[in-house]
C-alpha cells in the first residue's frame, strides 16, 4: 500500500510544502524507516508494505513539530491524510558584522565576519565593501586601495527571503602623511628615530 501525508497551516488552511516526512515502522521487533520531502503539492507518499501503527514525525520550518508515536495509516492504496500544524513565532532576524580592524595605511587588508541568529536557517548573506565591491562571503577579506571613509554593509537574507537584516562598520584607510608621519620616515625610520632623540 501506499499511504500520503499532507501538512496544512492550522490558522489559514493552506498546504505547507516541502513537509519532512519519517516514519518509523516496529514489525516483530525490528525497525524500518520510511521518509520523504513534500514537493508543491504540500504532500508526500510513502510507500510500505507495513499495515502496523507507526512512529510518525512531521518536521516543518516555521511550524510544531508534529509526532504520534502510534500514528495508524489509512487502509488501502493512496489514501491520503491531512495533519494540521501549528505556526510557531520565530525570533526576529538579526544580523552582526565584525572585522579584524577597522582603520589603517593603504593599502589595506580586513578580515571581516558575519553572523545572523533569529529567521529561519540557512542564512544568505551579502558584504558592500562601500568602495564598489561586494562579495557573498559569509566572512570574506578585502584590501582597500585607496584612502578614505567606507561605510560597510552586512545584509542576511534568510531561508524565506522575506526576512532581511542589515549591520554596517566604519572603515577608514589613510596614508602616512594623513596618519602624521613624514614620508622620508618610511625611507628611513632609523634616521627618523635618532632625529627624535636629539630633539629631547
Amino acid at each position: 500500500m501506499t499511504f500520503c501525508i499532507g501538512t496544512k497551516d492550522i490558522t489559514t488552511g493552506e498546504k505547507i510544502e516541502y513537509a519532512s516526512v519519517v516514519a518509523r515502522w516496529f514489525v516483530h521487533g525490528k525497525e524500518y524507516i520510511d521518509s520523504c520531502n513534500g514537493g508543491w503539492s504540500g504532500k508526500c507518499c510513502l510507500p510500505t508494505t507495513w499495515t502496523y501503527p507507526c512512529e510518525l514525525t512531521i518536521s516543518v520550518s516555521g511550524y510544531r513539530t508534529f509526532h504520534d508515536p502510534e500514528f495508524d495509516p489509512p487502509s488501502g492504496d493512496w489514501k491520503t491524510v491531512w495533519i494540521d500544524l501549528e505556526p510557531v513565532s520565530m525570533p526576529s532576524l538579526e544580523a552582526v558584522a565584525s572585522a579584524n580592524k577597522t582603520s589603517g595605511l593603504v593599502p589595506l587588508t580586513v578580515n571581516f565576519n558575519g553572523s545572523a541568529s533569529g529567521g529561519v536557517l540557512p542564512y544568505t548573506y551579502h558584504w558592500d565593501f562601500g568602495d564598489g565591491n561586494a562579495s557573498s562571503e559569509q566572512n570574506p577579506s578585502h584590501t582597500y586601495m585607496a584612502t578614505g571613509t567606507y561605510t560597510v554593509t552586512l545584509t542576511v537574507i534568510d531561508y524565506t527571503l522575506e526576512a532581511s537584516a542589515t549591520d554596517t562598520i566604519s572603515v577608514t584607510v589613510t596614508d602616512t602623511m594623513e596618519a602624521g608621519i613624514p614620508w622620508w620616515f618610511i625611507m628611513f625610520p632609523l634616521a627618523y628615530l635618532a632625529y627624535k632623540k636629539l630633539k629631547k
